[in-house]
């Protein structure tokens, strides 16, 4: 998907231009790869605050607590991180319990017969 130039703003005629350039020279500064990880560019150029917003709505969630985030785009791609590390979470517990679980059933026929 073409994102090139797509940029919010919370004014009406926002500085478009210095923000491509402010986030070109530090992605430029950053020396990633090409198609780098989410982390890493969030980590280069991303809001500070995000990273802390994820683990606040993770927190939250655990919890059982319910979560209004406000922010626009911002949130939204917290939302979206969110999201991601869940479910890579959770399907990194699916497979270590699965090969648990196959590895103490294919042990213990082994070790018992």
């Amino acid at each position: 998907m073409n994102v090139d130039g797509l940029i919010s703003g919370s004014t009406r005629n926002p500085p478009s231009e210095l923000k491509i350039k402010l986030v070109r020279k530090g992605l430029k500064a950053a020396k990633l790869k090409k198609n780098p990880p989410a982390l890493d560019v969030m980590s280069a150029v991303g809001d500070p605050f995000q990273p802390i917003a994820v683990g606040l709505v993770m927190g939250a969630r655990e919890a059982g607590q319910k979560v209004l985030l406000g922010g626009g785009c911002q949130m939204l791609a917290v939302l979206v991180f969110v999201f991601f590390v869940f479910v890579f979470v959770s399907c990194l517990f699916f497979f270590v319990f699965f090969f648990f679980g196959f590895f103490l059933f294919f042990s213990k026929k082994f070790l018992y017969t």
